[in-house]
């Protein structure tokens, strides 16, 4: 599985970085490689650089984390759409809708930030209680419907089936 971060748009939505851009940019490094380090998964983080980058795209590898920054005049989502196309069993964390449903048409899995930063606590912070507690309060909620419907009206979309099956390996 390859997971592929929108750099700057993680760091915009995730609530855990304080600090200047630059701490707030080695923070996510920092946290993606624990991630890459208990889940063994290839990820990429992608950061902008079209307005004061280098003229060519650059890359380096963190702790087996690699990090793009896009050259100058180039956007983060365009290399973030250029590496969704590259192979199976993708998953792009991005807030930006444009990017997230040029991913999903090529065949890749997108996820929000928030719920990549979800994914992230869950990982490192499991309480089952707090879970416990979330499980409880869907249940009532589902039992409470009362349309009538054919079919089995638990049973998910093949899409979001095929994106929980993915993000159940992350």
């Amino acid at each position: 599985m390859h997971i592929i971060v929108d750099g700057y748009n993680f760091i915009g939505k995730y609530s855990g970085m304080i600090g200047d851009i630059e701490e707030k940019r080695e923070a996510l490094i920092n946290l993606l490689c624990e991630y890459r380090a208990l889940k063994k998964h290839d990820v990429t983080v992608v950061f902008d650089g079209w307005q004061n980058g280098m003229p060519n795209e650059s890359s380096e590898v963190k702790r087996g984390v690699r990090i793009v920054f896009s050259r100058l005049g180039e956007k983060a989502d365009d290399v973030i759409k250029r590496l969704s196309v590259k192979g199976q069993n993708i998953i792009v964390v991005s807030s930006d809708r444009e990017v997230s449903s040029y991913a999903v048409n090529k065949g890749a899995v997108a996820l929000s930030c928030t719920e990549f930063e979800k994914k992230l606590i869950e990982l490192t912070h499991t309480e089952p209680s707090d879970f416990d507690a979330v499980d409880k309060d869907e249940e009532i909620y589902s039992n409470s419907i009362t349309t009538k419907k054919k079919g089995n009206p638990r049973r998910l979309s093949k899409e979001e089936r095929r994106k929980r099956a993915r993000i159940s390996k992350m």
